[in-house]
């Protein structure tokens, strides 16, 4: 203000009477403008100010409260009256890093992240979308944020066509909209795909219908699961030097060929795929039969070239790496290979009474290294000798051979195709009761037949006791029973195996 010619100057008073508040006026406009009297500067903090007293207090948000940190655009958090900037991590690990398509990969998911602010969540995937064909376990789930590093397994199922790269990636949201990924790729080659007539309708097919029923072995009607016969006959046309020796054994089982095209139609079909590219220079297939090392109940043909048959596993002989085998032309990796299998054990075969006919076939397949990549199992079991019962109608008549002109009687009373010589038992005795058990063992055939071995087997002679037949291990169903005449019969005793084939119309 102006007084006498002397200009005066006062503040200007902006007071707004609110003791919550600092006053101030802009030196340059005059214009009053008003602050908070109680301000920490702390995003995390509430300021309070007494309206009567203008005394500040500074109580502090709930912990998780969305803050903003200066000179971040990332949100933070509040914990413990301070603003702190969430963080995550996720790594994704694979194992193994190169399997076969078809096969289970594992997966582990190592997550962590804080401020403790609740929970994050992460979800597994592959790229492309159609390499899983089943998530076993979870693909996603929740991690509390704690600080603490949390690890989760996931399993899944390639799809069994699958061939080529893939990759599985993990993306982990966590609270703050922190987002984490991480990725691991894995190769998927073709696995050995062994297979046999898992369905029981006589064929291998060439699609899936075989897959159900190798893995797990099942009895009953419409199950699941390959059947093989024990090649008891003499397709070979073998005789004996000893009709008494118990080591003279003239049956196909005991040989390591195969005689023919009856024994051909005795041995249960089985093939191992070809593996197609891409695989690398040095890799092959190996087939296993484990089950050999304490029960030696099978043996293995192959086929090649067509029409020429060779043993390639035998009862002795647990494992043959294929493209090793010396044969010509030699087995190439993406050959299909066709192989026949026999047993030479009946379940509970003496010497192996804890036996119950259940065999695993393995198929490996080995890097440049000899390790094993993956692996396809099939699971088959041996068809039990059956015993007919002394009821059933009669189908041939069976005379001893120790007598030429009884023999020719009765193929003279019953007709020679009706009649089977049988070699005489110990005893020089031309009567078969008491000395011989009948029955079969079969398996499913073409178009809903089945393929039967009618055999038959020499038992202990009459004479023998219930007491003496414990000692010996029975062969076949392993039955003992009384007969009508009360003598005791039994399967055959081990060694004293002599059979006769005949195979069913």
């Amino acid at each position: 203000m102006c007084s006498r010619g002397k200009c005066r100057h006062f503040p200007k008073n902006c007071d707004d009477r609110n003791p919550c508040t600092d006053d101030h006026c802009n030196p340059i406009t005059g214009s009053c403008y008003h602050t908070a009297h109680c301000d920490d500067g702390n995003a995390c903090t509430q300021d309070v100010c007494d309206p009567q007293s203008g005394a500040c207090s500074y109580p502090c948000y709930e912990d998780c409260a969305a803050c903003e940190i200066q000179g971040s655009e990332e949100p933070g958090l509040c914990v413990d009256c301070a603003c702190s900037l969430p963080s995550c991590d996720v790594t994704l690990e694979a194992e193994p890093a190169m399997l076969c398509g078809g096969t289970v990969i594992e997966l582990t998911v190592r997550a962590v992240c804080e401020p403790e602010c609740g929970t994050g969540a992460w979800v597994v995937y592959t790229e492309p979308p159609d390499v899983v064909e089943t998530w076993i376990d979870a693909d996603t789930e929740s991690v509390d944020c704690d600080g603490d590093l949390h690890s989760f397994l996931v399993r899944a199922k390639i799809r069994c066509d699958y061939r080529g790269l893939a990759t599985f990636r993990v993306d982990f949201d966590a609270p703050g909209d922190q987002y984490c990924e991480s990725d691991v790729i894995v190769e998927v080659v073709q696995c050995p795909d062994v297979d046999m007539d898992a369905d029981r309708n006589g064929l291998i097919s060439a699609g899936d219908d075989d897959e159900e029923g190798e893995d797990d072995w099942q009895y009953g009607p419409n199950a699941k699961g390959a059947i093989v016969l024990v090649n008891c006959d003499n397709d070979g046309g073998r005789t004996w030097t000893d009709p008494t020796d118990p080591d003279d054994d003239i049956r196909d089982l005991t040989d390591t060929i195969v005689n023919g095209p009856n024994d051909i139609a005795d041995l249960s079909e089985m093939i191992l795929r070809p593996v197609s590219p891409p695989y690398l220079a040095g890799w092959k297939r190996r087939l296993r039969v484990p089950t050999n090392a304490s029960h030696p109940a099978l043996r293995v043909f192959l086929q090649k070239p067509p029409g020429t048959w060779t043993q390639v596993l035998g009862p002795t002989q647990v494992s043959v790496v294929l493209e090793d085998f010396q044969i010509n032309p030699p087995i190439a990796l993406n050959e299909e290979l066709h192989f026949g299998v026999e047993s030479v054990l009946y379940p509970g075969d003496k010497g192996h009474a804890s036996f119950d006919g259940l065999i695993v076939v393995e198929a490996d397949l080995l890097d440049d290294q000899n390790t094993t990549i993956c692996t396809d199992t099939l699971q088959l079991r041996v068809a039990p000798f059956i015993i007919l019962p002394n009821t059933a109608p009669p189908h041939r008549a069976l005379v001893s051979d120790y007598d030429a002109t009884v023999s020719a009687f009765v193929q003279t009373q019953a007709g020679t195709g009706s009649t089977a010589l049988i070699p005489y038992a110990n005893c020089s005795d031309w009567w078969a009761q008491d000395a011989w058990e009948f029955g079969f063992s079969s398996r499913p055939g073409g178009s809903g037949s089945t393929w039967n071995l009618w055999s038959g087997f020499e038992t202990l002679r009459a004479g023998a006791t219930a007491s003496t037949l414990g000692a010996h291990q029975s062969v076949g169903i392993g039955e003992r029973s009384a007969g009508r005449s009360g003598r005791v019969s039994a399967s055959p005793s081990g060694h004293q195996q002599r059979p006769r084939l005949w195979r069913q119309p």
